[in-house]
């Protein structure tokens, strides 16, 4: 009788016997049951990828084996609930009331030349506020966009 061992590594292992020849297909059955098992874990909310090492054994001997990623997707809406957010917000943001100067406010100078900006949610009554740092005009063209993150409550 053949068997499929998948370990993670964490230590974690599983043991699925087969019945007749799996060899054909076996890295596509591995990959079902390595994602079918990584995602019955409890691996938090903020994803990633879990390495599982398959091994295919008939009679006790090794006949395969490989190495696979199974990915894990973020859970957004646990996160932000963990955080003290409302995931039902439709956010309306918003740089007024925010410092800066009276024609564009909220937006202050960084480092160098780069900018600023800060913003609050308007349905939220100023909760949350998030800051978006802009390119500087040294870095090159092609870089990635400015990023967003929550930085507070209010």
């Amino acid at each position: 009788m053949s068997r499929l061992i998948l370990t993670e590594d964490c230590g974690g292992k599983r043991t699925i016997y087969l019945a007749g020849d799996q060899s054909e297909e076996i890295e596509a059955f591995a990959h079902n049951a390595a994602a079918e098992w990584i995602g019955d874990g409890d691996y938090g909310n903020a994803g990633g990828s879990v390495r599982v090492c398959w091994t295919l054994e008939d009679e006790g001997e090794e006949v395969d084996h490989g190495f696979l990623d199974v990915d894990l997707a973020v859970d957004h809406a646990k996160l932000i609930r963990a955080a003290g957010g409302d995931v039902d917000c439709e956010h309306d943001w918003t740089r007024a009331g925010e410092g800066g100067c009276d024609s564009n406010p909220g937006v202050f100078r960084a480092e160098g030349d780069g900018l600023v900006t800060r913003e609050h949610c308007t349905a939220r009554g100023g909760t949350p506020a998030r800051v978006r740092r802009g390119l500087t005009s040294s870095q090159r063209a092609g870089a990635p966009s400015a990023s967003a993150r929550i930085v507070s409550a209010r």
